[in-house]
């Protein structure tokens, strides 16, 4: 139990290290939902919208919607999934006010593993993507690590928890870097 806890903590540490450097603004604000519906023991139907702006709400960076059908390999632990991605963003172009907007569409697949410790859980996405983007097309190599933690309660068979998470991309283009890390509420509704 002690190796658990210290791993958690020089997880959490080495996270906050990072947090720091992974959005430019300080008022950015990303509103995202996500969902994972169980068709039956095996099959799933994953749900997910993003909605993130330059400015607290109404600058619009991007806008995604991401679906996909998931078959789950074991037991709430591993599970393949492949799915289409629409994404909608406006950047700005460098020291100007003037914003380029542009269309992408994605065919990607996932697998997603996870492991349970008393009281968090890991879990480590790995992901493809085709990217079809306006006039061009790119194959990019994901890979999420994140931390659920409960937040009242031992375990996480209940909410609310918090959940941090840090990816890393691969592609032709960009090289591998930290680009995002982030948490996350989740709370019953």
């Amino acid at each position: 139990m002690k190796i658990r806890m210290r791993f958690f903590i020089i997880f959490l540490i080495i996270l906050s290290n990072k947090m720091v450097f992974a959005q430019s603004s300080k008022t950015g604000n990303w509103l995202i939902y996500f969902g994972n519906q169980p068709i039956n023991k095996k099959w799933n139907v994953w749900n997910e919208v993003q909605y993130r702006n330059y400015n607290f709400v109404g600058d619009l960076q991007q806008f995604l919607i991401r679906t996909g059908v998931g078959y789950n390999l074991s037991e709430n632990n591993n599970n393949v999934l492949m799915g289409y991605a629409y994404v909608y963003s406006e950047n700005y172009f460098e020291k100007s006010d003037a914003k380029l907007s542009s269309e992408e569409h994605r065919i990607y697949q996932q697998f997603l593993t996870r492991q349970n410790f008393t009281p968090f859980a890991i879990q480590h996405r790995y992901r493809i993507e085709e990217r079809f983007l306006q006039g061009d097309f790119h194959i990019r190599f994901r890979y999420a690590l994140s931390i659920q933690v409960p937040l009242n309660h031992s375990t996480l068979t209940k909410i609310p928890y918090i959940f941090l998470q840090a990816m890393k991309y691969l592609s032709k283009t960009v090289p591998l870097y930290l680009t995002e890390t982030g948490f996350t509420w989740v709370l019953d509704m």
